[in-house]
């Protein structure tokens, strides 16, 4: 979804709210941290397909060069993070003070994002 977001950016589509709804996508993955949400399959991954499209606009908006070139860095980019934050949350997941203080840590981030600070 990162990709078609990009695509979109691209071909010059616009989507609202971009930098919104990153920072709205900031706040609530801390706030699923926290409460441990764990989301059903399909849900969570329909979630983080739909913040992903934003995030990946936001990426293609800033760029003027290469487009393919770009779209393949921030893929693997995108994918080194998120192995290495799977990484830290599988240690953290053992400690619920851990997992609690990194979810409101996100989510604090997020909220400061989302309503300015």
């Amino acid at each position: 979804m990162m990709m078609t977001g990009a695509a979109l950016a691209f071909a010059g589509i616009r989507l609202p709210a971009v930098e919104g709804m990153i920072a709205l996508s900031v706040l609530a993955l801390g706030i699923m941290i926290v409460a441990g949400a764990g989301l059903p399959g399909m849900l969570g991954i329909g979630l983080a397909g739909f913040f992903a499209l934003f995030h990946g606009h936001a990426h293609a908006s800033e760029t003027t060069g290469a487009a393919l070139a770009y779209i393949a860095g921030f893929t693997l980019s995108t994918a080194a993070l998120h192995l290495a934050g799977t990484g830290i949350g599988l240690r953290l997941a053992s400690s619920p003070w851990a997992r609690a203080g990194l979810g409101m840590v996100i989510a604090g981030s997020g909220a400061t994002f989302v309503f300015g600070g």
